[in-house]
C-alpha cells in the first residue's frame, strides 16, 4: 500500500530522501509487523491506522497513517527505527528516533547478578535491622523487582519484555485459573498433612491482613524479575522443559536463607520451584503487567498455603513442595492438551 492511498496526497520526494539518508547504509532492514529479517535495501512499510488505534500525539477520529522504516544494523546506521507519519489530506511530518532496544542475554545477565547482590545486602540489612520480622516478610523478596530498574538502566530496554495485553474478560479468566491453581494447592496440602491448615490472627505481633498484605507485596516483587525478566528470556531461548528447571533451579539458589536448613529441605525446595513454574505456561499471556500479576497471585497463594501448616525441617517443605505439584500438574496437562489440540 502506497502511504498516498492513505493521506489522499503523495509523498514528498525530497523530504523522503533527507529522512532515509541516515538508513542508507544499513545492510539489514525487515517490516516492523513481522519479526523476519530480510538482507537487502531498507523497505518502507507503510499502514493506515485502524478504528481506535492511531500513531503519536494525533486524536483517534484524525486517521494517521504510519509509516515505520526498521533497521536492524545498529553499527551502520545508529538507530533503531525511524516513523514518519502524516494528517490526511496534509504534510505534517516529525521523526522519532527510539534508543537501541537492550541485548536480551546483556540485561539479564546483568539483572541476575544486581538480584544476587540485592539478595545478600537485602539478608544483612533485615538481620541487623531485626525489621520487618522473617515471619511476616522477608524483604529479600523485594531483590528481584530493584534490580529491574538498575538492569533498565545499565543495558538498556529489551524488546521481549514488550507484550500485547489481552482484554479484561479474558485476563478475569486467567485470573480464574490462578485461582484454582491456589485451591488444589491447598486440598492436596491438606490431604498430604491430614489436616486442614489455619491462619492465625496475628504474626510476630503484625494483624494478619498486614501479613497478607506484605506477603503480596512480596510475591510481586519475586515475579516482577523471576517470571517476568529471567522465565521471558528463557523461554524464548530455550526449549520449555528445560527453561522451567534453569528458572526454577535459579529461583531456588537465590534463596540463600534456605542454605543452612540441609540437603533434604533445598532438594523438596527445588522441587516446589519447579512445579511453581511449571504452572506458568498456562497462564502466560496479555501484557507483562497483566502476566506478572497472574504469576504473583499464584506465587502468594502456595506461600500462604505453605505458612497454613505447622512443622519444620524436611516435614514441612516436603508436603509443601508436593502441594505446589498437585496445583501444577493439571495446569500443565490442561495446557499441553490445547497445544495438541490447536496444532492437530
Amino acid at each position: 500500500m502506497h502511504p498516498s492511498s492513505c493521506s489522499g496526497r503523495s509523498w514528498s520526494e525530497t523530504r523522503d530522501a533527507a529522512l532515509l539518508a541516515p538508513l542508507r547504509s544499513c545492510r539489514h532492514a525487515a517490516d516492523p509487523m513481522s519479526t523476519t529479517r530480510r538482507r537487502g535495501p531498507v523497505k518502507q512499510v507503510s499502514r493506515c491506522c485502524s478504528p481506535g488505534r492511531t500513531a503519536v500525539g494525533y486524536p483517534k477520529e484524525s486517521g494517521v497513517c504510519t509509516r515505520a522504516l526498521v533497521c536492524f544494523d545498529h553499527q551502520a546506521c545508529g538507530m533503531t527505527s525511524t516513523t514518519v507519519t502524516g494528517r490526511p489530506g496534509g504534510d505534517e511530518q516529525f521523526v522519532r528516533q527510539r534508543r537501541k532496544p537492550a541485548v536480551p542475554g546483556r540485561f539479564t545477565a546483568v539483572w541476575l547478578a544486581a538480584t544476587l547482590l540485592c539478595s545478600l545486602a537485602l539478608l544483612r540489612l533485615q538481620a541487623a535491622t531485626g525489621f520487618p520480622s522473617m515471619d511476616v516478610l522477608s524483604i529479600v523478596m523485594l531483590a528481584p523487582a530493584i534490580a529491574v530498574p538498575v538492569a533498565w538502566a545499565v543495558s538498556g530496554r529489551p524488546a521481549f519484555l514488550l507484550t500485547r495485553a489481552i482484554p479484561a474478560v479474558a485476563f478475569g479468566r486467567t485470573l480464574l485459573v490462578a485461582a484454582g491453581f491456589g485451591l488444589l494447592s491447598w486440598l492436596g496440602m491438606a490431604v498430604i498433612a491430614g489436616r486442614w491448615g489455619r491462619l492465625p490472627d496475628t504474626v510476630a505481633g503484625a494483624p494478619l491482613v498486614l501479613m497478607l498484605l506484605a506477603q503480596f507485596i512480596g510475591a510481586l516483587g519475586e515475579e516482577i524479575g523471576y517470571k517476568g525478566v529471567l522465565y521471558s528470556y528463557l523461554s524464548l531461548r530455550l526449549q520449555l522443559p528445560l527453561a522451567m528447571i534453569i528458572q526454577g533451579v535459579i529461583f531456588g539458589v537465590i534463596h540463600l536463607q534456605y542454605w543452612s536448613e540441609g540437603p533434604t529441605v533445598i532438594i523438596w525446595f527445588f522441587v516446589g520451584t519447579v512445579g511453581l513454574v511449571a504452572a506458568i505456561p498456562a497462564v502466560w499471556r496479555g501484557s507483562l503487567t497483566q502476566r506478572v500479576f497472574v504469576a504473583g497471585v499464584m506465587h502468594f497463594a502456595v506461600n500462604i498455603v505453605g505458612f497454613s501448616q505447622s512443622g519444620n525441617g524436611s516435614v514441612q517443605m516436603m508436603p509443601f513442595a508436593v502441594s505446589i505439584w498437585c496445583g501444577a500438574l493439571p495446569l500443565l496437562i490442561g495446557w499441553l492438551w490445547l497445544q495438541h489440540r490447536h496444532r492437530s
